[in-house]
C-alpha cells in the first residue's frame, strides 16, 4: 500500500492526467465543432452514445475486480484474460451490427462509425482492464502517464484525420488509437501477461462481483446518455448537437474531479476498514475526506456556471452560444452528484457491493423520467431536469453510504459547511466582478483566465489559513508547512486486520 506521500505525489499526476485528457478530448472537440457543425456532431453523439454502452456491457467490472483484489498476482492475470476475451466478443457483435446496418442501406457514415466503434470495444475493454492492473500494483503515477501517452495519440490522429476529410469518422479514428497506444504502453509498464484457466469458484465470484458493477454502470450510462436518445428522439440531431455540446464542456470538469475522488476513495476509505466493523472507522475517513472533495470541486464547478457564457463561445464561436446556458445549469447538476463517485468504493469496501444496482436503478427511472418531462420544454428543460436528478442521486447516496457504511451526513455536513462556506462567498466575489463588466472588451476566454487567477489565490489562501487538511493537502504542491495529524487520526498506512474485501478475495 503506498504511504500518505506518495499517494499526495501519485494523486497529483493523475489529476493532471484528468485535466490533461479533458484538455485534449475539448481541443478535439473544438476541431470537429467548427468543422462539422451541430447536425453532424449530434449524428455522431447519437452513434457513440450506444458505442458506450457497449464497451460498459464489455468492461464489466474486470478493472474494479482487479484493484480490490488482495492475494497474488494470478488471479489479476486471469482477469485480464477474461477482460480480452469479453472485449474480442464485443467487437464480433459490433462488427456484425455494422454489417447489418450496411446491409439495410442506413445513413452513411452510420455503417463506418459502428465498424470503427466495434474496433474501439476490443481495445478500451483491455486498456481498462491494464489500468486496473497498475493501480493494483500501486503503480498510480505509471497508470497516470501511459494516458497521458495515448491522449497526445488521439489528439495527433484525429486532427489529422478531421483534416483530411474524414468528417465524423475522424473522431472514432482517433479514439481507436488513443486506446491502442493504451493498450501497447500499459502492457509494457504493467509486464503482466493474460492468463487462462480461472478456478470454477474464483470464476464464479468474480462473475457475481461484476455482476454487481455490471448492472450499476450500465444504469449509470444510460441514464447519462438517455438525454442523447430523448432529446435526439423528440427534437432532432441539431438540438443533441447543442445539448452534447454543452454536456462536453461541462462533462471536462466532471471528470478532472470525479476520477481523481474516485480513486482517493479507494485509497482512503480501504484505511477505513478495521475489526470492529465498517461505521466507525469509515465516518473518521469521511469526516476529512468529503470537506477536502467538497473544496477542492465545488468551486470547479461554481466558477464554470459564472463563466459558462464565456467559456462556451470563447471557445466554440457565437454559433454554439444555445449551448452556453447548458453548460451552467449542468454545472449545478454535479455538484450535487458529487458524493456519488464514492458509491463504489466505499460499498465494495463495505461487503455491500450488492447494493450498487439498486441505487443505480432507481436514479436512472427517476432520471429518465425528469428527462422525458424536461424535454416539452427544449433543452433547457432537460438541463434542468438533470439538477432535479442530481438532487435524487445525492439523497439515494447519503441513505445508502449511511445505512451500510454507518456514515452519519449530519456530522460529514457539518465538517463540509465551513469550506462550502468559502466556496461560496468567493463565487459571489467573483460572480459580482463579472457582473460589473470589469474587462468586458476582453476577448471571453482571457476575461474568464484574469478574473478568476485572483480570486483563486484568495480561495486557496483562506483554505490553507483556516483548514488543517488543506494545508496537509497542500503543503506539496505550494510549500505550505503542513500540521501533524493529530493522534489517533486516520493516515495513509493499511491496517492489518482482516476487511470485508478480503472475506469477498481469499488469498
Amino acid at each position: 500500500m503506498p504511504s500518505a506521500r506518495q499517494l499526495v505525489a501519485a494523486g497529483s499526476l493523475m489529476t493532471f492526467q484528468r485535466v490533461f485528457s479533458q484538455g485534449a478530448q475539448l481541443l478535439i472537440f473544438l476541431f470537429a465543432a467548427r468543422l462539422l457543425g451541430p447536425s453532424a456532431f449530434g449524428l455522431f453523439a447519437l452513434v457513440s452514445a450506444f458505442a458506450i454502452l457497449m464497451v460498459r456491457v464489455s468492461e464489466a467490472g474486470w478493472a474494479d475486480y482487479i484493484m480490490a483484489w488482495k492475494g497474488g498476482p494470478e488471479v489479476p492475470a486471469q482477469v485480464f484474460g477474461v477482460a480480452i476475451l469479453a472485449g474480442l466478443s464485443a467487437a464480433v457483435l459490433g462488427l456484425g451490427a455494422a454489417a447489418g446496418l450496411k446491409a439495410l442501406q442506413a445513413t452513411e457514415p452510420v455503417p463506418g462509425l459502428a465498424a470503427w466503434f466495434a474496433i474501439w470495444l476490443l481495445l478500451a475493454t483491455t486498456s481498462a482492464a491494464l489500468n486496473g492492473i497498475l493501480v493494483w500494483q500501486g503503480r498510480l503515477g505509471r497508470a497516470a502517464l501511459v494516458r497521458i501517452a495515448a491522449e497526445i495519440v488521439a489528439v495527433v490522429v484525429s486532427i489529422l484525420a478531421l483534416q483530411a476529410g474524414h468528417g465524423v469518422l475522424a473522431l472514432v479514428e482517433g479514439r481507436c488509437a488513443q486506446e491502442l497506444a493504451a493498450v501497447g504502453l500499459g502492457t509494457l509498464t504493467a509486464q503482466v501477461r493474460p492468463r487462462a484457466g480461472m478456478p470454477r469458484d474464483q470464476l464464479a465470484e468474480l462473475l457475481r462481483f461484476c455482476g454487481h458493477i455490471l448492472g450499476a454502470r450500465l444504469l449509470n450510462n444510460f441514464r447519462g446518455h438517455a438525454l442523447t436518445f430523448i432529446v435526439g428522439g423528440l427534437l432532432g440531431t441539431t438540438a443533441v448537437g447543442y445539448l452534447r455540446a454543452g454536456q462536453r464542456i461541462a462533462s471536462a470538469f466532471g471528470e478532472i474531479a470525479g476520477e481523481p475522488a474516485r480513486l482517493f476513495a479507494w485509497a482512503r476509505f480501504r484505511d477505513g476498514v478495521g475489526g470492529r466493523g465498517a461505521g466507525p472507522d469509515f465516518e473518521a475517513v469521511a469526516l476529512r475526506f468529503y470537506p477536502v472533495l467538497i473544496g477542492l470541486a465545488v468551486p470547479v464547478f461554481l466558477w464554470l456556471g459564472i463563466f459558462a457564457q464565456d467559456i462556451t463561445v470563447g471557445l466554440l464561436g457565437q454559433t454554439w452560444a444555445p449551448s452556453a446556458e447548458v453548460v451552467a445549469i449542468l454545472a449545478l447538476s454535479y455538484i450535487l452528484q458529487l458524493t456519488s463517485y464514492t458509491v463504489e468504493p466505499v460499498m465494495a469496501l463495505a461487503g455491500q457491493v450488492r447494493q450498487i444496482p439498486r441505487l443505480s436503478l432507481v436514479a436512472t427511472v427517476a432520471t429518465v423520467g425528469l428527462t422525458f418531462l424536461g424535454a416539452h420544454w427544449g433543452i433547457l428543460g432537460v438541463a434542468w431536469a438533470q439538477v432535479a436528478a442530481g438532487g435524487v442521486v445525492l439523497v439515494l447516496t447519503h441513505r445508502l453510504i449511511e445505512r451500510h457504511a454507518g456514515v452519519r451526513w449530519r456530522r460529514v455536513g457539518r465538517a463540509c459547511v465551513p469550506v462550502l462556506g468559502v466556496g461560496l462567498a468567493v463565487a459571489a466575489l467573483l460572480l459580482g466582478v463579472r457582473q460589473a463588466g470589469v474587462l468586458g472588451a476582453a476577448h471571453p476566454l482571457l476575461r474568464a483566465s484574469l478574473l478568476s487567477l485572483p480570486a483563486l489565490g484568495l480561495y486557496v489562501l483562506v483554505l490553507s489559513a483556516l483548514f488543517p487538511d488543506f494545508r496537509r493537502f497542500l503543503s506539496p504542491r505550494l510549500g505550505i508547512r503542513a500540521a501533524r495529524p493529530p493522534a489517533g487520526e486516520v493516515t495513509g498506512t493499511r491496517r492489518r486486520t482482516q476487511s470485508p474485501i478480503d472475506r469477498n478475495h481469499p488469498r
